[in-house]
């Protein structure tokens, strides 16, 4: 029996909130592979490239 994949939650830059959201496909944008995210608000239903593996924060020197 097929499992149902975990809901995924996001930041919808429209929103400005946590939205629940689905995967609706890949790009590439530089040479980094992103993921494209839909809101899952009937309101709003934007669709943004995500990045899939976050840069490193470079902590400030003290």
């Amino acid at each position: 029996m097929p499992t149902t994949p975990a809901p995924i939650r996001a930041h919808c830059p429209s929103c400005r909130a946590p939205r629940p959201v689905r995967r609706v496909g890949t790009a590439t944008v530089r040479g980094e592979r992103r993921d494209l995210l839909e809101c899952r608000d009937a309101a709003c239903e934007l669709v943004w490239a995500h990045r899939t593996d976050p840069q490193q924060v470079a902590t400030p020197a003290a």
